[in-house]
């Protein structure tokens, strides 16, 4: 961890977060953010350029050169929300979109989740 201080960090910075969740402190004390992005191939590219250290999605990390650091002390999992306006929630499309979303997430957990 000592190590990883001295680089600049990469992280994601998702708009639907909570403010908790973006609290890079709670995850990787003493670490600040050199780049941050909305857009993770925005990371990903950054950090496969040399940027810095970069905090990826899984499933995303998982399909390049790079590798996972302290697997074991760090797992930073944060949440992902599906946005959509009140009178649309019982909508029978939006009800189809929201089983098959929550479906394909949990046949790819494997992809999902680090290793």
């Amino acid at each position: 961890m000592a190590e990883l201080r001295e680089r600049p960090l990469i992280f994601y910075i998702e708009s639907m977060l909570q403010v908790g969740d973006l609290d890079i402190e709670r995850h990787l004390p003493g670490m600040t953010p050199a780049f941050s992005s909305t857009n993770v191939f925005a990371q990903l590219e950054a950090t496969q350029q040399g940027a810095g250290i970069g905090v990826l999605p899984a499933f995303l990390a998982q399909r390049t050169r790079l590798r996972r650091l302290l697997a074991d002390e760090i797992d930073i999992r944060l949440p992902i929300t599906l946005a959509v306006r009140r009178e649309a929630v019982t909508h029978p499309a939006v009800r189809v979109l929201w089983t098959a979303l929550r479906r394909e997430v949990a046949e790819r957990a494997d992809e999902l989740l680090p290793e």
